[in-house]
Protein backbone atom coordinates (compact mmCIF):
# COMPACT_ATOMS: atom_id res chain seq x y z
CA UNK A 1 0.00 0.00 0.00
CA UNK A 2 1.12 3.50 -0.84
CA UNK A 3 1.84 5.96 2.37
CA UNK A 4 -0.21 8.18 0.57
CA UNK A 5 -3.04 5.88 1.62
CA UNK A 6 -2.10 4.92 5.21
CA UNK A 7 -5.37 5.34 7.55
CA UNK A 8 -4.07 7.37 10.54
CA UNK A 9 -6.08 8.75 13.60
CA UNK A 10 -6.99 12.19 12.75
CA UNK A 11 -10.43 13.61 14.90
CA UNK A 12 -11.73 11.63 18.47
CA UNK A 13 -15.62 12.88 19.68
CA UNK A 14 -17.19 12.62 22.74
CA UNK A 15 -20.59 12.02 21.08
CA UNK A 16 -23.99 11.29 22.70
CA UNK A 17 -24.85 7.35 22.46
CA UNK A 18 -28.06 6.77 19.73
CA UNK A 19 -27.86 10.38 18.88
CA UNK A 20 -28.51 12.05 15.44
CA UNK A 21 -25.42 11.12 13.22
CA UNK A 22 -24.60 12.61 9.43
CA UNK A 23 -21.58 13.20 7.58
CA UNK A 24 -21.77 15.96 4.02
CA UNK A 25 -19.08 16.75 2.06
CA UNK A 26 -18.82 20.62 1.90
CA UNK A 27 -16.49 22.79 -0.37
CA UNK A 28 -13.78 23.03 2.04
CA UNK A 29 -14.10 19.80 4.00
CA UNK A 30 -16.71 18.00 5.56
CA UNK A 31 -19.59 18.81 7.50
CA UNK A 32 -21.05 16.67 10.37
CA UNK A 33 -24.13 16.56 12.20
CA UNK A 34 -24.09 14.15 15.40
CA UNK A 35 -25.43 14.81 19.49
CA UNK A 36 -22.89 16.18 21.99
CA UNK A 37 -22.54 18.08 25.24
CA UNK A 38 -22.01 22.20 24.42
CA UNK A 39 -18.52 23.42 24.90
CA UNK A 40 -17.48 26.46 25.23
CA UNK A 41 -13.72 27.87 24.42
CA UNK A 42 -11.69 28.95 27.32
CA UNK A 43 -13.96 27.57 30.06
CA UNK A 44 -11.37 25.89 31.63
CA UNK A 45 -12.27 22.11 33.02
CA UNK A 46 -15.85 22.84 33.15
CA UNK A 47 -15.70 23.86 29.05
CA UNK A 48 -18.29 20.85 28.50
CA UNK A 49 -21.01 21.30 31.07
CA UNK A 50 -23.71 22.23 28.40
CA UNK A 51 -26.64 20.24 27.99
CA UNK A 52 -26.54 17.77 25.28
CA UNK A 53 -28.17 18.93 21.85
CA UNK A 54 -27.56 18.57 18.07
CA UNK A 55 -24.58 20.03 17.23
CA UNK A 56 -23.00 21.03 14.03
CA UNK A 57 -19.04 20.75 12.96
CA UNK A 58 -17.57 22.41 10.03
CA UNK A 59 -14.21 19.79 9.45
CA UNK A 60 -11.65 20.89 7.65
CA UNK A 61 -9.97 18.64 4.72
CA UNK A 62 -8.11 16.71 7.36
CA UNK A 63 -11.17 16.27 9.31
CA UNK A 64 -9.89 19.22 11.78
CA UNK A 65 -12.81 21.04 13.92
CA UNK A 66 -13.27 24.42 12.44
CA UNK A 67 -16.64 25.18 13.10
CA UNK A 68 -19.27 24.17 15.57
CA UNK A 69 -22.47 25.51 16.55
CA UNK A 70 -24.69 23.35 18.78
CA UNK A 71 -28.21 23.84 18.35
CA UNK A 72 -30.32 26.63 20.49
CA UNK A 73 -33.45 27.79 18.80
CA UNK A 74 -36.48 29.87 19.58
CA UNK A 75 -36.43 33.01 21.60
CA UNK A 76 -34.66 31.42 24.68
CA UNK A 77 -32.28 29.81 22.69
CA UNK A 78 -32.85 26.84 24.36
CA UNK A 79 -31.21 23.10 23.01
CA UNK A 80 -33.09 21.29 20.14
CA UNK A 81 -34.09 17.93 20.60
CA UNK A 82 -33.59 16.75 17.27
CA UNK A 83 -31.70 17.39 14.20
CA UNK A 84 -31.71 16.22 10.82
CA UNK A 85 -31.41 16.86 7.18
CA UNK A 86 -28.01 18.60 7.06
CA UNK A 87 -26.82 20.06 3.91
CA UNK A 88 -24.00 22.10 2.58
CA UNK A 89 -24.24 24.16 -0.93
CA UNK A 90 -21.34 26.81 -2.87
CA UNK A 91 -18.51 28.17 -0.68
CA UNK A 92 -19.21 26.05 2.27
CA UNK A 93 -23.04 27.21 3.29
CA UNK A 94 -24.90 24.83 4.92
CA UNK A 95 -28.21 24.03 6.23
CA UNK A 96 -30.29 21.54 8.50
CA UNK A 97 -33.91 21.10 10.55
CA UNK A 98 -33.96 21.07 14.37
CA UNK A 99 -37.18 20.05 16.73
CA UNK A 100 -37.94 20.62 20.32
CA UNK A 101 -39.67 18.30 22.57
CA UNK A 102 -42.71 20.73 22.83
CA UNK A 103 -45.92 19.94 21.45
CA UNK A 104 -47.21 20.65 19.20
CA UNK A 105 -43.43 20.49 17.71
CA UNK A 106 -41.86 23.80 16.19
CA UNK A 107 -39.29 22.69 13.34
CA UNK A 108 -36.65 25.40 12.78
CA UNK A 109 -34.89 25.64 9.73
CA UNK A 110 -30.70 26.67 10.57
CA UNK A 111 -28.20 28.38 8.19
CA UNK A 112 -25.04 27.38 9.44
CA UNK A 113 -21.98 30.01 6.90
CA UNK A 114 -18.79 29.81 7.69
CA UNK A 115 -18.30 31.99 10.70
CA UNK A 116 -16.22 32.26 13.99
CA UNK A 117 -18.12 30.54 16.71
CA UNK A 118 -17.91 30.47 20.71
CA UNK A 119 -18.27 27.00 21.26
CA UNK A 120 -15.61 24.25 21.40
CA UNK A 121 -15.62 20.69 19.52
CA UNK A 122 -16.52 17.90 22.27
CA UNK A 123 -13.22 16.30 22.58
CA UNK A 124 -12.33 13.80 25.02
CA UNK A 125 -10.35 14.84 28.10
CA UNK A 126 -7.35 14.70 28.29
CA UNK A 127 -5.71 11.05 30.87
CA UNK A 128 -3.82 12.53 33.45
CA UNK A 129 -0.17 12.22 32.99
CA UNK A 130 0.64 9.72 35.60
CA UNK A 131 -2.59 7.73 34.85
CA UNK A 132 -1.70 3.97 33.90
CA UNK A 133 -1.22 3.79 30.12
CA UNK A 134 0.13 0.63 27.70
CA UNK A 135 3.32 0.53 26.58
CA UNK A 136 3.62 -2.72 24.86
CA UNK A 137 2.56 -6.23 24.12
CA UNK A 138 3.69 -9.59 23.89
CA UNK A 139 2.39 -12.72 23.22
CA UNK A 140 2.47 -15.33 26.21
CA UNK A 141 1.44 -18.55 23.98
CA UNK A 142 0.39 -19.61 20.80
CA UNK A 143 -0.83 -22.23 18.85
CA UNK A 144 -3.07 -24.34 21.67
CA UNK A 145 -6.75 -23.75 21.74
CA UNK A 146 -8.09 -22.24 24.77
CA UNK A 147 -11.45 -21.95 25.80
CA UNK A 148 -11.60 -19.81 28.82
CA UNK A 149 -10.47 -16.19 29.59
CA UNK A 150 -9.50 -14.07 32.46
CA UNK A 151 -10.78 -10.91 32.80
CA UNK A 152 -10.74 -8.24 35.18
CA UNK A 153 -11.78 -4.66 36.23
CA UNK A 154 -9.46 -2.34 38.40
CA UNK A 155 -7.97 0.99 38.46
CA UNK A 156 -4.56 -0.33 38.68
CA UNK A 157 -2.06 -2.01 36.09
CA UNK A 158 -1.96 -5.65 35.91
CA UNK A 159 0.72 -7.41 33.86
CA UNK A 160 -1.01 -10.42 31.56
CA UNK A 161 1.09 -13.04 32.95
CA UNK A 162 -2.17 -15.17 33.64
CA UNK A 163 -2.55 -17.63 30.89
CA UNK A 164 -5.47 -19.70 31.66
CA UNK A 165 -6.20 -23.31 29.87
CA UNK A 166 -8.78 -25.86 30.39
CA UNK A 167 -7.49 -26.71 33.76
CA UNK A 168 -9.20 -23.13 35.13
CA UNK A 169 -5.78 -22.61 36.90
CA UNK A 170 -3.40 -19.52 36.89
CA UNK A 171 -0.02 -19.77 35.77
CA UNK A 172 2.76 -19.54 38.82
CA UNK A 173 4.16 -15.87 37.07
CA UNK A 174 0.79 -14.37 37.67
CA UNK A 175 1.28 -11.26 40.12
CA UNK A 176 -1.08 -8.34 40.79
CA UNK A 177 1.43 -4.82 41.47
CA UNK A 178 -1.20 -3.43 42.92
CA UNK A 179 -4.79 -4.45 44.89
CA UNK A 180 -7.53 -4.97 41.94
CA UNK A 181 -11.22 -5.90 41.22
CA UNK A 182 -12.53 -9.24 41.51
CA UNK A 183 -11.72 -10.99 38.49
CA UNK A 184 -13.92 -13.55 36.98
CA UNK A 185 -13.39 -16.29 34.61
CA UNK A 186 -15.97 -18.56 32.34
CA UNK A 187 -16.05 -21.11 29.62
CA UNK A 188 -16.59 -19.82 26.28
CA UNK A 189 -18.60 -22.61 24.94
CA UNK A 190 -20.06 -23.75 28.37
CA UNK A 191 -22.09 -22.41 30.72
CA UNK A 192 -21.34 -19.45 33.50
CA UNK A 193 -20.90 -20.81 36.87
CA UNK A 194 -20.98 -17.71 39.44
CA UNK A 195 -18.88 -19.82 41.89
CA UNK A 196 -15.73 -19.71 40.06
CA UNK A 197 -13.84 -16.38 41.07
CA UNK A 198 -11.01 -15.41 42.08
CA UNK A 199 -9.57 -12.24 43.56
Amino acid sequence: MSPALTAQPTLSLEVAPGGVFELVASATGFALLTSAKACMVDAGSDRCAGPITPTFLRLGSRLEPVQVEPFLVGERYQPATIGWGLSCEGEGHCFALAGTSDAPTPVYALDLPPRASAFAAPLPRQPPADAPAVVGTATLASGQPYNQVASALSEAWLPARAAIRRTGRLSPGWRATKPAAACTWRELLGPVDPRKKFA
